[in-house]
């Protein structure tokens, strides 16, 4: 039931458990995690986690954007040359991924859809794939930034920044 001892995350990661229920702690916050979930590590965080909270071993998958990105702003720089996108893209996407109230994503059939299509196409074998892989990484680092808006209309400083991304 323990986990690793606490590590400085150097890189932007998703992670999603596939199988079982666990706690993860980032900064000294701890979160339950159930089968399904996601969790976003953004550089700098300080992660730790159990191995399970069930007698069975969880299963976690992870995507983790290479390169040095040890700071939010060598992140902007690192994932704007990986993906391909203008500075000020990947602007928006970063402010809005590091304003989530909480690291816990609930994928959503699209969600699930994004995850699996850069699982699928990494390590791109050939250009088509790359321009998957960068395609469903944008779209899945959008989906994670947009969170949901709520029922009367009113949305997040981040949703908004996402929408205007799109526009």
């Amino acid at each position: 039931m323990s986990g690793p001892a606490p590590r400085r995350v150097s890189k932007l990661t998703v992670l999603r458990l596939v199988k079982g229920r666990t706690e993860w702690t980032l900064d000294k916050q701890a979160y339950q995690i159930r089968e399904g979930q996601g969790f976003l590590l953004c550089p700098g965080a300080t992660f730790s986690g159990l191995e399970t909270l069930d007698a069975m071993p969880i299963v976690v998958e992870q995507i983790e954007f290479s390169g040095p990105l040890v700071n939010p702003s060598n992140l902007v720089g690192s994932l704007s040359k990986a993906l391909s996108l203008k500075r000020g893209e990947v602007e928006l996407i970063v402010d809005s991924l590091l304003e989530l109230r909480s690291p816990v994503i609930d994928f959503d059939v699209l969600g699930d859809k994004l995850y699996e299509d850069v699982l699928l196409n990494n390590p791109p074998g050939n250009s088509l794939d790359l321009l998957r892989l960068r395609s469903a990484l944008v779209a899945l680092l959008i989906r994670i930034g947009s969170g949901p808006g709520d029922e009367i209309g009113h949305f997040s400083d981040s949703e908004r920044r996402v929408a205007l991304f799109l526009n």
